[in-house]
């Protein structure tokens, strides 16, 4: 599947033509968090499907948006920086495209939620809850150091989708 959603084309006669989109709710919805290699699946497959149809998303911004959200609660407590990166690049870029039409789609619960998972893996996250709570001015004030370039990636990716969730607000207003 994963190889299949990565052709735009495919991906999307798979999402309007096959319900791949249902199949992925089914999915995820069936999902428990002792299973690692099947969630981590059903991630890269959502990733591979968003970095296809992001140069024209529509509708299925949203929907990927809310399928990666409904992910969190089942990924690994102790899973890989790099594909803790890959679910913050593919949620980041789905919230962006998503919230331009459908700003109540991305919650500030659903961001609270991701920095508390991210913070198992990350450790300290002050800096990201300054950045949300105070927003980007006092972002570059304080910035928290990582043992590995993975983790500092891994801080950026959630630095960008929290800015994600600040733009939308201020817009919004």
């Amino acid at each position: 599947m994963q190889s299949s959603v990565k052709i735009p084309k495919a991906a999307s006669v798979l999402v309007s033509s096959y319900g791949l989109l249902s199949w992925l709710d089914s999915v995820v919805t069936g999902l428990e968090r002792d299973q690692p290699r099947r969630t981590n699946a059903a991630l890269r497959v959502l990733s591979c499907l968003w970095t296809s149809l992001k140069e024209h998303p529509g509708a299925v911004a949203g929907l990927i948006l809310k399928l990666l959200l409904a992910l969190l609660p089942k990924l690994h407590l102790k899973l890989n920086a790099k594909i803790l990166r890959v679910y913050l690049d593919a949620l980041s870029g789905s919230a962006a495209a998503a919230t331009i039409q459908l700003p109540w789609l991305l919650t500030l619960s659903d961001v609270n939620a991701v920095l508390r998972y991210c913070q198992g893996i990350l450790g300290p996250v002050q800096d990201l809850e300054d950045l949300l709570l105070f927003g980007p001015e006092f972002a570059h004030q304080r910035i928290q150091k990582d043992a590995t370039k993975e983790l500092a990636s891994v801080r950026y990716h959630l630095r960008c989708f929290i800015l994600t969730r600040l733009k939308q607000a201020s817009q919004s207003k």
